[in-house]
């Protein structure tokens, strides 16, 4: 999928070769909407507004439909605990 159909940036790294059900994160863009909600890398998203993720594909569906300045809160798993924080994602920059 190409990154022109993302109109938002949240700055979060996936980890493509975690075998979790989720996503989990390498890390985070310095600066990012992402860090500044408090996600960092172990963190594993399981929920992105209202719709539960996965793997990799839910993740870009929910992100795809995110709008920017608009709050989303994020379900992780981080280590034994689950938080949700509460992400606003930005304008894609370019």
């Amino acid at each position: 999928m190409a990154s022109a159909s993302f109109n938002v940036y949240l700055g979060t790294i996936p980890d493509y070769s975690a075998t979790v059900e989720g996503v989990q994160l390498t890390g985070v863009r310095e600066g990012s909407p992402a860090e500044k909600a408090g996600l960092r890398g172990g963190d594993i998203i399981v929920r992105f507004g209202s719709k539960a993720v996965k793997n990799i594909y839910d993740y870009t569906f929910a992100l795809r439909d995110a709008r920017a300045g608009v709050a989303v809160p994020i379900t992780v798993r981080r280590g034994s605990e689950t938080r949700v924080l509460r992400v606003i994602p930005a304008h894609r920059p370019g």
